[in-house]
């Protein structure tokens, strides 16, 4: 577990489903667990190099620098919020910086991908993933239903039904348990309304 420097992200880059980290290989998805809480997000992480930097530390461009030698992770919002809400580091590089496990997934990546797709902060993508898994899950609903018309007999068909529909039942909640998406982050008290102010 590492102590990072959080930067905002780039505006252009505000609603890309990635962060920004050294020591990982580029566009490999991670897991990033926030042990304080153990608020967690899935998504892709992108190779911080020289040109990146370069072109986040521009002049002018409003951000606060980038230290060569430094553990710095650039993320959105909604990525910082998905891990229980936090703003970025003071410029200081100490005030705001926050103890994060960055976890590569290894073996298999469907599930990743499927997982990053959830957490994705472009609602499109939210939905796409959703919508896809709902097609396979109907398709494995139908496919259940002509084999069992197929291969029914008298013999098997009291208990055949039963069975078949509790697997697909179970597959469903399996692709439910994949497409949750990040949760919601906890209210800073300086977020929070007043009845005063209504």
């Amino acid at each position: 577990m590492t102590k990072y420097i959080i930067r905002a992200a780039m505006q252009d880059e505000a609603n890309d489903g990635w962060i920004w980290a050294k020591g990982f290989p580029s566009r490999c998805l991670v897991r990033i667990v926030n042990p304080d809480n153990g608020y967690n997000v899935v998504c892709q992480v992108r190779e911080m190099d020289s040109g990146f930097t370069r072109k986040y530390n521009q002049p002018g461009a409003g951000r606060v620098r980038i230290r060569p030698g430094t553990d710095v992770l650039v993320m959105s919002s909604w990525y910082r919020d998905g891990l229980g809400g936090f703003e970025p580091t003071d410029r200081d590089d100490q005030r705001g910086c926050k103890r994060l496990q960055i976890l590569p997934f290894d073996g298999f990546q469907f599930w990743a991908q499927i997982r990053a797709a959830s957490h994705h902060p472009d609602v499109a993508v939210r939905l796409s993933a959703r919508l896809g898994l709902s097609g396979v899950w109907l398709g494995c609903l139908g496919g259940t239903l002509g084999l069992y018309s197929a291969i029914r007999t008298e013999a098997l068909e009291p208990a055949l039904l039963p069975a078949m529909l509790t697997a697909v039942l179970g597959i469903g909640a399996v692709f439910i348990g994949a497409c949750r998406g990040p949760r919601p982050p906890v209210p800073r008290k300086d977020d929070r309304r007043h009845p005063a102010q209504d």
